[in-house]
């Protein structure tokens, strides 16, 4: 019987730190940005980028666990030769997690010994930073794969790799339960290659995004 009655304790423990816990989901829409080592400017390699984020928040914490699933593309362009136009397409899609910093958005108050948190107002604006690790399915595609630049190598086809990415934005509140949020991240592979090209020396790719989110919050 008191297996039983600790178990119930538990249980009844867990319920309360989950209903303590607040949860949302945005949408996000933007652009985004193969730089390698030969990029020059942006005009020449970007391209949109979408995704989808859930986070979870510990009311006092200002920690957010961060889950995103995202699809970036992008046309990149070449110029090596001034006769030869070389061109190709980058997508990734990317399943990942991460933490995010922010300023928490519930306020403390107190009262006597005890502290509650009010719920955010509209109007509160929020800066954060945060990082993140996941894997990605990365395509690369050429209008002219018989084309090889002097002192280079193509790189067409499919890769699966594990990626690590930062991140730093700002959300406004709109209203109890809807956020405005932008967006600023950077990720890498730590390889060479997205750009469609692979070089002798030890350049690695990255690809950078930017965009807004609109985020609904359901607790």
């Amino acid at each position: 019987m008191r297996i039983y009655f600790f178990g119930l304790i538990i249980s009844l423990f867990f319920i309360q730190k989950v209903a303590a816990q607040t949860s949302a989901l945005s949408l996000h829409a933007g652009l985004c940005n193969v730089r390698g080592e030969t990029s020059d400017g942006i005009r020449d390699n970007y391209g949109v980028d979408f995704s989808v984020v859930y986070t979870n928040l510990f009311l006092n914490s200002p920690w957010l666990f961060v889950g995103e699933l995202s699809n970036s593309t992008a046309n990149i362009e070449h110029n090596f030769e001034p006769d030869t136009a070389f061109q190709t397409m980058f997508n990734q899609t990317y399943l990942g997690v991460g933490f995010r910093y922010s300023t928490n958005p519930f306020e403390k108050k107190r009262r006597g010994r005890s502290r509650r948190r009010s719920r955010p107002r509209p109007g509160d604006f929020l800066p954060y930073v945060g990082f993140g690790f996941g894997f990605a399915q990365t395509i690369n595609s050429s209008d002219n794969p018989n084309y090889i630049p002097k002192g280079y190598e193509t790189n067409d086809g499919t890769k699966y790799e594990a990626l690590i990415q930062l991140e730093a934005g700002a959300t406004i509140r709109l209203t109890k339960q809807v956020i405005l949020e932008g967006y600023f991240i950077s990720r890498t592979a730590g390889t060479d290659g997205w750009d469609g090209i692979i070089g002798i020396g030890n350049g690695k790719d990255w690809l950078i995004r930017g965009g807004l989110g609109l985020i609904y919050e359901f607790r």
